[in-house]
C-alpha cells in the first residue's frame, strides 16, 4: 500500500510527522509513505529537523505544484494523490490524522476501485442541489444513498476526503481535479461551495473512475464532534492539538511519539497550539471517561444546583451549571455525543488555563439560580488531568434522557415533593410558571428527544387553559420519565439529601470511583407548605396518584 500526506512549512510539518510516526507504529514497514510537499511561495521549505525525523521514519518527500495555489490549499490533497503510481493499491490520508491500530483494505479493494467514508454532517447540498450538480454533468444522480455519520441523515453520496482510498489514485486523481477546477470555474455556478469543493467533486470523480465502496468510522473517526473513547478505531481525524489534549489516547500516543522522535520537541516549541500541549502542568493521566464524566438532570427547582454546587466542592472535580453550549448539540444531533464533545472541550479549556463559564459566585456554584441565576468567566481549581467533570440541565437532559444514558455516564437524577416543585415553579421562573411546553426553548413537543407518545402528550398539555392543570400533568410527564428510567440512572429525593448529605456524596463516590468524598452537616429541610394551593394538591391526588406512589410522596 502506498499512502500519501501533505507535509507543508508550518504547523502541518508537525500534523506530518505524527502522521507518519502513527502509520510506522500500527503498519510497520508494509507501506510506503509519501509526504507531498507543495512547491509554492515558501510552503515546500520544510525545516531541517522535519526532513531528519521523515529521514529516519523512512518517508519519502515528493514535490507537486498546487494548483489552486492559496486561494484553495484544502485542494492539495487532489495534487498528492496524483502522486501516487497508477495500478498500485494508494491512498490519501489527511495530515491531521493519528493511526491508532493495524489495518489492511487490500480485500476491500478487489471488490471496488475507490473506498472511502461518509461525511460527518451534510455541510453541502440537499438533494435538489446534488441533482441538478448531476444533471449540468450530463451524470445520472446515483440511486444509492449514504448515512452521514456524526448526524445520521441519509444523503446522496457525500464522503469525508481525509481518506481516500484506490486502487487507481492516478486515475481517480485526474477526474477528481478535473470536476474540481470545473465547479471552481463556476461550471455550474454553486453556491457555498468552499471549503466543501473538495468533497463536492468526489463522488462525481468515484463514478468516473469505477465502483465504490462506503467505509464506517473506524478508518475515519471524527475526534473533534464526538469522543473517542475506547472505540476499535483504525484511524482519527483529531484536527487541532486541543483534540488530541482532551483524548486520553491521543495524548497517549502524543506523548510516546515525543518520548521516540527527540526532535519532534522542537517543533512543537515553534507552534503556540503545539507548545501548550507540552508547557501542560497538569499530570497526564489515562482514565476512563465514564468514570471522569457526569449528568446531573431532574424536576426543575428540585434541588439541582444544590448537588451541583456540593460535589463541585469535592477535591478536584468540577460542574457547569446549566451551560448554554448544550442546547446546540441536543439540537444538531439525533444522539447525545455533543455532549460528549461539549464535556471534552470543558476539559481541554480548563488543562490549558483557559476560563470556563459558569454560574458561580466567588468562585462557588451557586446553589440556588432562583437568588442568582448569572454565568461568568473564571478558573476552576482542579490538579490533574483527570478531574471529575459534570455538567447540569433539568429540562434538556431529561428530555433527552434515553439518548443521555447511552453515553454510559453516571446520570444523577432529583425529584422533590411535588407540591414544594410546584409552588417553587409559581414563584420563580415564568416558563415554569406558565408551564406552556410551545413556549421552551428546548423540550418543546417538536424536540427529537421526546418519544412520540410524549410530544402528544405535550400538545395536549399545552392546550390546556388552566395553568394549574398544566403545571400539575407536566410534573406528572417528567417524573414518569425518570421513573421510566429509574433503573439506568441514580435518582434521589431532595428531601433525603439535604438531611444526610454525606450518605449522597458516598453514592455519587462509589458510582463515580471516587475515594474520599467531604463529610457535609446535614441541612435544614425548606418547605412551602403556607403557599400551597388546594386545588393542584387535589389535581396531583388525582392525576399523579401512581408517580406519588412511586416516589414515595403523599399529598
Amino acid at each position: 500500500m502506498n499512502i500519501v500526506f501533505v507535509c507543508q512549512r508550518g504547523e502541518l510539518e508537525i500534523k506530518a510527522v505524527l502522521l507518519a510516526w502513527s502509520l510506522r507504529r500500527f503498519l510497520g514497514k508494509d507501506v510506503n509513505l509519501i509526504a507531498a510537499c507543495p512547491q509554492f511561495l515558501d510552503w515546500g521549505d520544510l525545516s531541517e529537523n522535519t526532513k531528519a525525523i521523515l529521514g529516519t521514519l523512512d518517508v519519502q518527500l515528493a514535490s507537486f505544484m498546487p494548483v489552486f495555489g492559496e486561494r484553495y490549499p484544502i485542494g492539495n490533497k487532489i495534487s498528492a494523490l496524483a502522486l501516487l503510481p497508477d495500478g498500485q493499491n494508494g491512498c490519501f490520508i489527511d495530515s491531521d490524522m493519528l493511526c491508532l491500530s493495524p489495518w489492511n483494505l487490500t480485500n476491500d479493494l478487489e471488490k471496488h476501485t475507490t473506498l472511502v467514508k461518509p461525511a460527518d454532517m451534510g455541510t453541502w447540498g440537499s438533494d435538489s442541489a446534488w441533482q441538478a450538480l448531476y444533471s449540468a454533468c450530463d451524470i445520472t444522480l446515483p440511486e444509492r444513498k449514504v448515512r452521514l455519520t456524526v448526524t445520521g441523515q441519509l444523503s446522496s453520496p457525500y464522503f469525508n476526503a481525509g481518506f481516500v482510498v484506490s486502487s487507481q489514485p492516478q486515475h481517480l486523481a485526474a477526474q477528481w481535479l478535473m470536476f474540481a477546477q470545473q465547479f471552481d470555474q463556476q461550471s455550474p455556478p454553486l453556491e457555498n461551495k468552499y471549503p466543501w469543493l473538495d468533497q463536492i467533486a468526489l463522488p462525481l470523480a468515484m463514478i468516473k473512475t469505477g465502483s465504490w465502496g462506503v467505509l464506517d468510522e473506524r478508518f475515519n473517526f471524527p475526534a473533534h464532534l464526538r469522543l473517542l473513547g475506547d472505540s476499535d478505531v483504525a484511524l482519527c481525524h483529531y484536527h487541532s492539538p486541543q483534540v488530541i489534549l482532551r483524548e486520553p489516547r491521543l495524548y497517549d500516543l502524543f506523548n510516546c511519539a515525543r518520548q521516540e522522535l527527540q526532535l519532534l520537541d522542537s517543533l512543537l516549541a515553534a507552534h503556540p497550539a503545539w507548545r501548550s500541549l507540552i508547557s501542560i502542568s497538569f499530570p497526564s493521566v489515562t482514565y476512563k471517561v465514564e468514570e471522569r464524566n457526569f449528568l446531573i438532570t431532574g424536576i426543575p427547582r428540585s434541588g439541582t444546583s444544590y448537588v451541583s454546587s456540593i460535589l463541585d466542592a469535592q477535591d478536584n472535580w468540577l460542574v457547569l451549571n446549566e451551560p448554554g453550549e448544550i442546547f446546540a448539540h441536543l439540537n444538531a444531533r439525533k444522539d447525545a455525543s455533543g455532549i460528549g464533545q461539549f464535556h471534552a472541550e470543558s476539559r481541554a479549556r480548563v488543562l490549558l488555563g483557559e476560563p470556563v463559564k459558569n454560574k458561580v459566585k466567588n468562585g462557588q456554584v451557586i446553589q440556588d439560580t432562583a437568588q442568582l441565576d448569572a454565568a461568568e468567566l473564571y478558573h476552576p481549581t482542579v490538579h490533574s488531568a483527570d478531574f471529575w467533570l459534570g455538567s447540569k440541565n433539568t429540562l434538556a437532559y431529561l428530555a433527552s434522557l434515553p439518548k443521555v444514558i447511552d453515553l454510559g455516564w453516571p446520570v444523577i437524577a432529583m425529584v422533590r415533593h411535588p407540591l414544594d416543585t410546584i409552588t417553587s415553579w409559581r414563584n420563580t421562573f415564568n416558563h415554569l410558571r406558565d408551564a406552556k411546553p410551545s413556549e421552551l426553548p428546548i423540550a418543546n413537543p417538536q424536540f427529537h428527544g421526546w418519544s412520540a407518545q410524549h410530544r402528544e402528550y405535550l400538545l395536549e398539555l399545552d392546550s390546556m387553559p388552566d395553568a394549574r392543570l398544566r403545571r400539575v400533568l407536566f410534573w406528572r410527564l417528567l417524573a414518569s420519565v425518570l421513573i421510566e428510567h429509574r433503573n439506568a440512572i441514580q435518582l434521589y429525593r431532595y428531601e433525603d439529601v439535604i438531611t444526610d448529605p454525606s450518605s449522597f456524596l458516598a453514592s455519587v463516590a462509589q458510582k463515580l470511583n471516587y475515594h474520599k468524598p467531604n463529610v457535609l452537616a446535614s441541612g435544614s429541610l425548606r418547605n412551602r407548605v403556607d403557599q400551597y394551593d388546594p386545588l393542584e394538591r387535589e389535581m396531583l391526588a388525582d392525576l399523579c396518584a401512581s408517580e406519588l406512589a412511586l416516589l414515595g410522596y403523599t399529598v
